[in-house]
């Protein structure tokens, strides 16, 4: 039996939609995207079919569910109308010296590429923007914190590239 998008029970959302975060939702942080100012806390990956059993399931319990496609299947994400996004906490960290970070390529569930990333304290943020100054550099940070995420910025000689954490990333060996 085929199973088509059209028969999912929940929005596919494309990767414009929404972006990656961490949310703190009854004491614990939890992986989530941020889609209209609504977090969604990660559920679980599954192929087509398991995915739309389990929206099925969740919206009978009473849970709003969306996907996101990844190359291993889809990714689904329930509604936490309690979360709130630790980026308030801790909107930024400034990282001068490169023994900070390392240098690395990463991947993300919803895309079939390597990213140009970091790895700080266990954990891998992907480049987003290059600036020359921090003038430059700040109110994009402002925005991009507003909407849940959590950056780091590495001052450079050239001067200063912001990186995103990507809270489901894996490092590409190579």
């Amino acid at each position: 039996m085929s199973f088509h998008l059209a028969n999912f029970p929940a929005k596919l959302l494309k990767r414009q939609d929404y972006q990656t975060c961490h949310v703190r939702v009854a004491g614990e942080s939890l992986a989530a995207i941020c889609v209209d100012r609504c977090y969604y806390s990660f559920f679980k990956i599954a192929n087509a079919q398991t995915a739309a059993k389990l929206i099925d399931r969740l919206q009978q319990r009473g849970d709003r569910a969306v996907l996101t496609q990844t190359p291993k299947g889809y990714a689904i994400w329930v509604l936490e109308l309690d979360a709130l996004p630790l980026s308030k906490i801790v909107p930024y960290r400034i990282l001068s010296d490169t023994a900070q970070y390392r240098l690395c390529q990463i991947r993300v569930p919803d895309l079939d590429q390597n990213l140009s990333a970091i790895e700080f304290e266990n954990r891998y943020y992907s480049l987003f923007r290059l600036t020359e100054n921090s003038e430059q550099a700040l109110p994009i940070v402002d925005k991009l914190s507003d909407r849940g995420d959590q950056i780091i910025i590495t001052e450079t000689q050239a001067g200063y590239s912001l990186w995103i954490l990507e809270a489901e990333a894996w490092k590409v060996d190579g």
